[in-house]
């Protein structure tokens, strides 16, 4: 819109929706849209978009500058999003290690001045363990003499955990 002030030609900005631009720019907005995730790839993105964006005015004196705005609001998601995806992945392995390393502080926190009666429980409990394996292999094949199994005493594929 066009106002004369003392001879000179002023224009003034105007309120421009969605509605006032071409199919080709509200098409190249649902792209944009589409790429940020804010709707979906559907048949008819340009409908969805309309609802969405329906009510959304722009400030501007022609409609081309107010698809300029429209398409730098939507770049600005895209690159909103992108950027928050990439803070994301780069500070993510950073958290786990000091995850992992302030875990390994609180344990040896809580074992000081414990550590030769924690060692020998370890170590009992090791061998505990492997005298009951091997107590149970024992138990399914059978004493061997020299390694050998008895008659009829070998192991099958496929039976349980203690023999048939």
């Amino acid at each position: 819109m066009s106002v004369y002030s003392g001879g000179a030609e002023t224009v003034m900005p105007q309120i421009f929706t969605i509605s006032n631009f071409s199919p080709e720019q509200i098409k190249t907005l649902a792209d944009l849209y589409v790429k940020a995730g804010r709707i979906k790839a559907s048949d008819n993105k340009t409908k969805v978009l309309i609802e969405e964006l329906g009510a959304t005015e722009y400030l501007a004196e022609t409609v081309d500058e107010a698809f300029e705005k429209a398409e730098e609001a939507a770049r600005d998601v895209v690159t909103a999003l992108g950027d928050g995806i990439l803070f994301v992945v780069r500070n993510i392995g950073v958290a786990v290690l000091e995850a992992i390393e302030l875990t390994a502080i609180a344990i040896l926190e809580a074992f000081e001045g414990r550590e030769l009666p924690i060692i020998i429980a370890g170590t009992v409990l090791a061998i505990t363990i492997a005298c009951i394996f091997v107590l149970l292999h024992e138990f399914r094949t059978g004493p061997g003499g020299a390694g050998e199994y008895m008659a009829f005493n070998r192991p099958s594929t496929g039976d349980g955990f203690l023999g048939p």
